[in-house]
């Protein structure tokens, strides 16, 4: 598995976030429930505590190179 740092570029009410990972061609999308820690809150939620446009993210990717797993850094 590889981990690598993204921008979030877009989060939706509906529970899906965008992040542009530098070192790849395509966009990132991944669900709420793939953030560590942080299953069950609403978009809100994930907003009041930092989830937002222009937050960096560490992104876990499998061996098929989908989001695996994902945490918010501070």
């Amino acid at each position: 598995m590889k981990t690598n740092t993204a921008k979030v570029i877009r989060v939706t009410e509906g529970g899906v976030v965008y992040a542009k990972d530098p070192t790849r061609p395509q966009v990132a999308g991944f669900d709420f429930g793939k953030i560590v820690n942080y299953h069950g809150e609403s978009a809100q939620e994930l907003k009041s505590l930092g989830l937002r446009v222009g937050q960096e993210v560490s992104i876990e990717y499998d061996d098929r190179n989908l989001v695996n797993s994902v945490w918010l850094k501070p």
